[in-house]
């Protein structure tokens, strides 16, 4: 997906009517997985994945910039500005060494002899010798601190005080700042925080501390909740929707009394506090300012926190990044009140606006920085730096830089600026001829971040960058093709599949054939490491008989439409159960499923620490912390137009933080700990007997459900707009024969004759004439790609789709969003499917209305008479069959099977 430098400029250049000499200067351009272009500014440095944070050494000479992909790494770049700067990663291979614990936080002491980093899960500070790179001590954060002691502390973001005496630590285990001696390396004293606290920062003379409390609430474990008896004790589904007067105050449910939120309003979250600290021993609260817009139950109104992420202060101000608001504000110095504000999106005309005239959130402000009467704003959302004027609070500028931008530091005298691209410019195939078989293939050891080095005074002008910017981000919107009217959608959500391994053998579609492993000529000996040719019976190359692991979702490609040329923007399913209903994930979150995927982020339901109970690292529900401004697909469509459109949900978005989706929980498929919410629109509209994920519930099972209580909507004449079903299956666990899954292919079979029956099942209702049916996946991670790690399955079946039609127009998750917008007659939720391709050219101008017949699973690999609820016999097996994407396990599936995934294509 990466196209040229010289051709990029060109692009861009012509793009903008606007002369190329400047852009030149760009070092590195590439086409994302959402179908943006990223042209960035400076030089470019490839970092270990998803580097999250910088240090800059005081002497301007060195960079440290912590990595939490796969492997953690700690990056240490010497030369920064130099042409050719060195890089150093510790540790050097890819072998995720547990001694190298990072986060995102880290600092070097004054004389930039020494570096300080926090350790994240450790709950540690650990320095490291900058001459011999080594580390010369640690401290805990655990144990005593004034009256009380203190566990399970995670050692969050990290800043050293200006005399290198005191380092200032945020342990969002804990909710509090600790204050650390650094020459004895010993606590001096803490002082609680508010919700999931995120930015910190010092005033200049050191006597404040401010911190952005980036949460909502406090999450409680449910009361008479065991963890010996959790079937018995733990919730079968949501106590309350959110926002509303059950989530405020509490509610009975189940025969429990659970504990009520508290106010959404309030200061301990979506908040600045500041701090005195002139006693080191003794900090104090001194102002706590709640910030962003009023959450209200209203409709259409404001349903998320303004998630305040980045912070910087200079002697009469600090100046706080509302992520979800897509806003600045100055604040008073004394923490107390906001002096300005300033809204940072550079897309201002009417295609950028919602129906009620709103501005489209999706710029997603980070990191902040300030120098020289000037503001820097990490814009991850669109791939830029704002440059404000500190003073007026105007947009100046926005800088190109690459793909999610979370960091940003200036060198000393403020002439470079460093940006650390936590995506870096994407993660191109893993897997196919282009992909080396010594290159990792897990998307999260492929996906390299990256440092820019600015130099401010030889940047293009304001109006060329800013240009470049617009450019760069409306590049995939397209002439829009009319869409006929629907009165119904239906959204499948599937697990984990990129799009070769399933349909790459479809026949004039960009495949590649040999990396169909669950395509319609699978594997059937999945265990067998030897190479095909010696498992095949001399004499007898047909022997072995092919799996036909997917004739389902072959046939609805022929029969309707599907796009060969979609992407997922998420990496995870973490991640991927957001974006698919229109959530850009906040900058805490990032970091905490990143860490939580890499092994170093541990919750716990029954913890006595706030932040351990939740640290939105594993589960697919939105957390009332994800919600945008203006909420997610279930509230865009709910709300829409005069009245209510309506939603309908089965199964997706109710795996909870603090949820255990144990064996015996059917129909629901788990058991709940904590009082966490669901947003309010998907309480009313779920059905409570259909499964959220659990691998031991069988895909029948779901599509039987879903079948018999839509039957019961049909006949009542209540049929929503929007329809979401989760279809998880095909994500595969260990076989269990003796349950009808005697591979992993299994679990594939099993989800594609679920959709098939679901398919058949719509196509003979009398709604089928109004509706779409789309197909796709919450994330790629758990198969190769010849053309990208990101790129996986979009179907679209309905009668209007024209039949066979294969698209090679690119696409991404806000392209279904945009879609289903335009076809039930709805403006765009956010600038993620505002910003996005448009899926035109497979709908026709008359419908063709024969039904669908679903097609039986192949019975070498799938019989459907024998699939039954799992019984695992230990805990091992019960954990195989749980949504927790093990990034290890998938890695080394991966690595396993990566010799059948690229079998010669003159394979007998």
């Amino acid at each position: 997906m990466h196209s040229s430098r010289t051709l990029a400029a060109l692009l861009v250049c012509a793009a903008i009517a606007l002369p190329c000499v400047s852009v030149a200067q760009i070092d590195v351009a590439a086409t994302l997985p959402n179908g943006r272009e990223i042209h960035p500014a400076g030089n470019w440095i490839p970092l270990a994945p998803y580097p999250f944070a910088l240090a800059v050494r005081p002497d301007g000479a060195q960079i440290a910039a912590p990595s939490i992909g796969f492997p953690f790494a700690l990056n240490v770049i010497d030369g920064p500005n130099d042409e050719h700067p060195s890089v150093r990663r510790m540790p050097a291979e890819e072998n995720n060494d547990p001694a190298v614990e990072v986060h995102a936080g880290l600092g070097y002491s004054p004389d930039g002899a020494t570096l300080y980093v926090a350790t994240g899960d450790s709950g540690k500070i650990r320095t490291y010798s900058t001459t011999v790179w080594k580390a010369t001590g640690e401290i805990s954060l655990d144990g005593d601190s004034g009256s009380k002691t203190y566990k399970s502390s995670f050692a969050a973001t990290l800043v050293v005080s200006s005399d290198g005496n005191t380092l200032y630590v945020l342990d969002q285990g804990n909710w509090r700042v600790v204050l650390v001696d650094s020459h004895r390396l010993s606590v001096l004293g803490s002082v609680a925080t508010g919700a999931y606290p995120f930015g910190l920062a010092l005033s200049p003379d050191g006597k404040r501390m401010y911190v952005t409390n980036t949460g909502l609430f406090e999450y409680k474990t449910v009361p008479g909740a065991d963890r010996d008896h959790p079937l018995e004790t733990g919730l079968h589904f949501p106590a309350v929707g959110y926002p509303s007067k059950a989530a405020r105050e509490g509610t009975t449910v189940e025969g429990k009394q659970i504990p009520g939120l508290g106010d959404e309003n309030s200061d301990q979250g979506s908040s600045l506090w500041t701090y005195d600290i002139s006693d080191l021993e003794h900090p104090a609260i001194s102002a706590r300012l709640r910030l962003g817009e009023r959450i209200t139950e209203a409709k259409q109104g404001t349903v998320g926190g303004a998630a305040p992420t980045g912070v910087a202060a200079e002697a009469d101000a600090v100046y706080v990044s509302l992520a979800h608001e897509d806003e600045v504000v100055r604040v008073s110095a004394d923490g107390t009140r906001v002096l300005a504000q300033a809204y940072l999106s550079p897309f201002d005309d009417a295609r950028f606006r919602d129906a009620g005239g709103r501005p489209l959130r999706g710029v997603m402000p980070s990191g902040i920085a300030i120098r020289n009467n000037r503001v820097y704003v990490a814009e991850s959302g669109i791939n830029a730096v704002a440059v404000l004027d500190a003073a007026s609070m105007q947009v100046l500028e926005h800088i190109p830089v690459g793909w999610n931008p979370s960091a940003i530091e200036l060198a000393p005298g403020g002439k470079t600026l460093y940006v650390i691209n936590t995506k870096g410019k994407g993660a191109g195939p893993n897997g196919g001829s282009q992909h080396s078989p010594n290159s990792p293939s897990y998307i999260g050891s492929l996906e390299s971040g990256s440092l820019s080095v600015i130099p401010l005074a030889s940047l293009p002008s304001p109006e060329v960058l800013t240009h470049t910017v617009v450019a760069g981000n409306t590049a995939a919107i397209a002439n829009h093709t009319p869409l006929p009217h629907l009165k119904h959608c239906f959204l499948v959500i599937r697990e984990n599949r990129t799009y070769d391994e399933v349909l790459g053998d479809v026949a004039g579609s960009n495949g590649d054939a040999s990396l169909a492993r669950y395509g319609m000529e699978g594997w059937v000996t999945e265990n067998d490491s030897r190479p095909r040719k010696q498992r095949t019976p001399a004499g007898n190359a047909k022997a072995e008989m092919e799996l036909r692991v997917t004739p389902n979702l072959h046939a609805i490609a022929r029969r309707y439409a599907m796009s060969d040329n979609f992407y997922v923007d998420s990496d995870v399913s973490a991640d991927g159960h957001r974006w698919v209903v229109g959530i850009n994930p906040t900058p805490y979150f990032n970091t905490a499923w990143t860490s939580g995927y890499g092994g170093r982020r541990h919750d716990d339901a029954f913890a006595a620490q706030p932040g351990r109970r939740a640290f939105f690292g594993g589960a697919d529900a939105p957390m009332p912390e994800d919600e945008p401004q203006f909420g997610t697909l279930w509230e865009h469509i709910a709300s829409a137009g005069h009245g209510s459109l309506g939603i309908l949900n089965y199964g997706e978005g109710i795996e909870l933080e603090g949820a255990d989706e144990m064996d015996g929980a059917a129909p629901e498929g788990q058991r709940l700990f904590l009082n966490t919410p669901v947003p309010k629109p998907m309480f009313e509209a779920t059905d409570r007997h259909y499964p959220t994920f659990n691998l031991g519930i069988p895909d029948q099972f779901r599509a039987t459900e879903f079948e018999r209580d839509f039957r019961r909507r049909l006949a009542s004449g209540k049929v929503p707009a929007l329809i979401v079903i989760r279809l998880p299956n095909d994500h595969t666990a260990d076989p269990r024969p003796e349950d009808g899954y005697p591979y992993r292919a299994s679990y594939v079979a099993d989800n594609d004759l679920a959709l098939g029956r679901i398919v058949a099942f719509l196509s003979g209702t009398s709604i089928w004439k109004d509706s779409a049916v789309f197909v796709t996946e919450d994330d790629a991670q758990g198969g190769v790609d010849h053309v990208d790690a990101h790129r996986s399955i979009l179907m679209i079946a309905s009668p209007w789709a024209k039949p066979g039609f294969i698209s090679h127009q690119h696409t991404s998750m806000g392209s279904i969003t945009r879609t289903i917008d335009e076809l039930l007659g709805v403006g765009p939720l956010n600038l993620e499917d505002a910003l996005a391709g448009e899926i035109s050219g497979i709908f026709d101008d008359h419908p063709h209305m024969e039904p669908f017949a679903a097609v039986q699973a192949d019975e070498h690999v799938f019989v459907p008479s024998k699939a039954k609820f799992a019984k695992p016999k230990t805990k091992a097996e019960a954990a195989a069959l749980r949504d927790v994407d093990d990034a290890d396990e998938i890695r080394k599936e991966l690595e396993k099977s990566s010799h059948r995934l690229q079998r010669p294509k003159t394979d007998d």
